[in-house]
């Protein structure tokens, strides 16, 4: 494939042959021939050079969060029999116009590699490639380029505070008893109770000094553990000033890494109408991460939204960020206050009154404000202290 120098350098001769045969010059002719060979040559070249490159392209670290560095390592091999010529190197990297760079020539089995960074300051979709691969001839007429990895996509999760968790809701816990009345834990740590053997129980559960008492086999019955439960609610209509919307979604994350590293189950509800659902673990971590850091403002019916803030099995503890510019935070704590225990609400860009409102349940609730050139952490650390449990 010619270059656009390669095809100037076409035209241009053609024109001169052109010319040399039109006035009868023959050095026009000549100087239009030496091109044309010239021209050959540099496709020939770059034909009988055929790429034979094995590349591999890594990210490091797979998963990344906000202003954190993230790497590309790109090792290349030459598998030809021939000595490789300098290769030119472009990967596509959305947002920005992409990377490219030279490799030196490499023998036959030996390799190389090449290592560039990535844009990781905002949360987001960084999609990356596919690569290509192209050699030129010395005098830069032709090319020939060749796919050398597919396309990969790295997830920037959105930047992370080390924060102190939600504290637990005070007094008894209506779905606690009730989990530990309905269901047997036999990886309980915690001895509950005794109860009679049903055909399918583990052997290994029976407790036999009291099946001699009682002359019938007795299995122990351990605690399950209870775990907290925390619903996030981010409001994700465009009523934030600039940049304040990303403190949101950072704090967000913020509010369930800290809960998920405690052994909680986190839920996250936003107004567009995602909803993770109640879960623990990493992989539900890593799920709500994942979307915390694709989620975008839009306009949205909030009835929705409030609907399943207090649908069946909503309990423990809630936290709702937004920016209190409407009655949006009275509403939720209103609808909040039959299914859980604690409230929160955390207010963006809020320096002095607020809309929230008067009434018991909002009285009841703990308001964050967070001012707008202020830091969530320290508005948060001053309201539930530092962290005593490290992350996961």
């Amino acid at each position: 494939m010619l270059t656009r120098a390669g095809f100037a350098t076409l035209v241009v001769s053609v024109a001169v042959l052109a010319g040399g045969r039109l006035f009868g010059l023959p050095e026009l002719f000549v100087l239009g021939a030496g091109g044309l060979i010239v021209l050959t040559v540099a496709v020939l070249y770059v034909a009988i050079r055929r790429l034979q490159v094995e590349v591999s392209r890594q990210l490091s670290p797979p998963r990344v969060h906000a202003g954190n560095p993230c790497r590309v390592d790109l090792v290349l091999r030459n598998r030809s029999r021939m000595r490789s010529p300098v290769l030119r190197l472009r990967d596509d990297v959305s947002g920005t116009q992409g990377v490219e760079l030279l490799v030196a020539p490499m023998k036959y089995g030996s390799g190389t590699q090449a290592v560039y960074r990535l844009p990781t300051v905002r949360r987001g979709l960084v999609e990356v490639g596919p690569l290509r691969l192209t050699v030129t001839d010395p005098f830069g007429l032709a090319k020939l380029t060749t796919t050398g990895d597919r396309e990969v996509s790295l997830i920037v999760y959105p930047r992370v505070d080390d924060i102190a968790p939600v504290r637990r809701s005070s007094g008894s816990d209506l779905e606690r008893q009730t989990i530990q009345q309905q269901q047997v834990a036999p990886s309980g740590d915690d001895f509950y109770a005794l109860r009679e053997y049903v055909v399918g129980d583990d052997l290994r559960r029976v407790h036999w000094p009291s099946s001699a008492r009682h002359d019938e086999l007795m299995v122990r019955q351990d605690e399950i553990p209870w775990h907290g439960r925390l619903t996030i609610m981010l409001d994700c209509r465009p009523l934030a000033m600039p940049g304040t919307f990303e403190a949101m979604v950072s704090a967000a994350a913020s509010i369930a890494m800290a809960s998920s590293a405690r052994g909680d189950q986190i839920r996250v509800l936003t107004t567009d109408g995602e909803d993770t659902g109640y879960g623990t673990g990493p992989h539900h971590l890593t799920r709500i991460l994942g979307q915390l850091a694709l989620v975008g403002q839009s306009e949205h019916q909030l009835a929705d939204s409030l609907d399943q803030l207090t649908a069946a099995g909503s309990s423990g503890a809630v936290v709702a960020l937004t920016t209190g510019e409407d009655s949006l935070d009275g509403a939720i704590m209103r609808r909040a206050a039959a299914s859980y225990r604690r409230r929160v609400i955390v207010l963006f860009g809020q320096s002095g009154a607020t809309s929230v409102g008067t009434d018991g349940s909002v009285r009841s609730t703990t308001i964050v404000r967070v001012d707008a050139h202020g830091s969530f952490a320290d508005a948060w650390h001053h309201e539930f202290g530092r962290r005593r449990v490290s992350a996961r």
